[in-house]
């Protein structure tokens, strides 16, 4: 089979294993070419930031080696507390403009001093009201010493980083389209990190991410020391629903019409099970595999798998399936 366009790696860098998805095509027409992981040592990354650049350079070096990826572009998805994401509301002044006022309001927003950091800003939509014509601006800044661990790591292991991403912004376009234009809640739990964000009318309205405090190691069990686990799993549950709360105290007439569940931790019972039993009928586990590639299941081998408890191992990639579609052009 010909191979459809360019293609693209998301790579989806945790912190007990690096996940990854090639994909060749378009938005409208692309082919999974690729999906494979790889443990990672203990250590080498914390909390989503890089400790031992050369040793993961090292392990997506074998990666690629052992699972024959073609493509050295990466779309790198960046998941840690070093990553601010903001949302400004300022006024609609000439669009060539905007880039100097959101510099000099950025201290308001940004923890960090700005020289510290990569930052960038996109206007997700306009608004009006009785006080004017404003923009709604979406504003994400990165530390740049964090950064530098995470380039030094692909460096090491001879990779083109087509773009680097916030791991907790590009859930949109796995969304069902039918559901796109509802308020939408999108819940990535990994091993240490819990990413929270909602999505209204298909466009990113609030985002959080949340250290756990504890692993979820690789059997779905919470690595706590005082064997607290029920506390643990209600303390997830506890953060997403006060970020929900907290939504919806600032948009009074807000719903949302469901939780979707990503991430290799919602893959086991124990988890998923107190996220339904704890917010509700709304959740289900993000199957997008089942959407994006109905069409083209010949030209996909990698269909998703089955664990032991039912659920699509999809939910596990799909940070990785997220970043690859970033990289891919309309067509």
């Amino acid at each position: 089979m010909k191979l459809l366009g360019r293609s693209i790696t998301g790579l989806d860098i945790g912190a007990k294993e690096i996940r990854a998805i090639e994909i060749s095509g378009s938005l409208n027409k692309s082919v999974i070419r690729n999906i494979a992981k790889i443990s990672l040592p203990e250590g080498a990354v914390r909390e989503g930031k890089i400790t031992d650049p050369e040793k993961v350079g090292e392990v997506i070096s074998e990666l690629w080696k052992k699972n024959k990826m073609h493509s050295k572009d990466v779309m790198l998805g960046i998941n840690n507390t070093d990553v601010i994401i903001r949302f400004a509301l300022l006024p609609r002044i000439p669009k060539d403009k905007l880039a100097k006022m959101i510099r000099f309001q950025a201290p308001d927003y940004i923890p960090f001093p700005l020289e510290e950091v990569e930052f960038d800003y996109s206007i997700i939509s306009e608004t009006e009201n009785e006080e004017g014509e404003f923009y709604n601006v979406l504003i994400v800044a990165a530390r740049k010493d964090m950064l530098a661990g995470f380039l030094k790591a692909m460096n090491h292991a001879r990779l083109n980083v087509y773009d680097i991403k916030s791991s907790a912004l590009i859930m949109d376009k796995l969304l069902p389209e039918k559901n796109r234009n509802d308020m939408n809640v999108l819940v990535n739990l990994d091993s240490e990190i819990c990413n929270i964000l909602i999505m209204d009318n298909n466009k990113p309205a609030f985002a959080r991410t949340v250290i756990l405090g504890w692993n979820i190691n690789n059997n779905g069990k919470l690595d706590i020391n005082d064997g607290k686990v029920e506390e643990a799993k209600e303390y997830i549950s506890k953060e997403i629903r006060s970020s929900i709360a907290y939504y919806q105290s600032q948009n009074i007439n807000s719903a949302i019409s469901k939780v979707y569940l990503t991430g290799c931790a919602v893959l086991r019972k124990e988890i998923a099970d107190e996220l339904i039993k704890s917010i509700g009928a709304r959740v289900e586990l993000l199957r997008p595999y089942d959407y994006l590639f109905g069409k083209f299941k010949e030209q996909n081998k990698f269909a998703p798998a089955k664990t032991d408890t039912g659920s699509d191992v999809a939910a596990e990639f799909a940070v990785a399936l997220g970043l690859a579609f970033h990289g891919l052009k309309e067509g």
